[in-house]
């Protein structure tokens, strides 16, 4: 048996990042909308915690994304036929970045409005 190293590990990690950006709409337009709410945060000279709170936020949306499409891969490979409980766990799976979506909308408002409404 081989063992795994922590440089195996990082590069089986970066592989599967660079294949959802490579194929998964939705993980580039999560990373658009990411830089442009950092590079707005930038722009209106957030403080350090605001901007913390943003990025923590965007991975966390990005983590759900990935996560999602990781349960949809595994589930479109393990049933390809249409199954009402396999699209129920798909839906499930996207009901959580929907959540993280949401939640990121708020903390943005929370953190944005304060700066921009006079």
């Amino acid at each position: 048996m081989r063992t795994r190293t922590l440089l195996m590990s990082l590069d089986n990690a970066w592989r599967g990042l660079r294949e959802a950006i490579a194929t998964q709409p939705n993980i580039r337009r999560h990373l658009a909308a990411g830089t442009i709410v950092l590079a707005t945060a930038m722009s209106v000279h957030l403080g350090r915690l605001e901007c913390a709170l943003l990025v923590l936020t965007i991975m966390l949306v990005l983590m759900a994304e990935l996560l999602n499409t990781a349960i949809e891969v595994f589930i479109d490979r393990l049933s390809p036929a249409k199954r009402e409980d396999a699209r129920m766990v798909k839906d499930m799976a996207a009901a959580a970045v929907l959540v993280c979506a949401i939640g990121a909308v708020v903390i943005g408002l929370l953190v944005f409005l304060p700066r921009l409404t006079p």
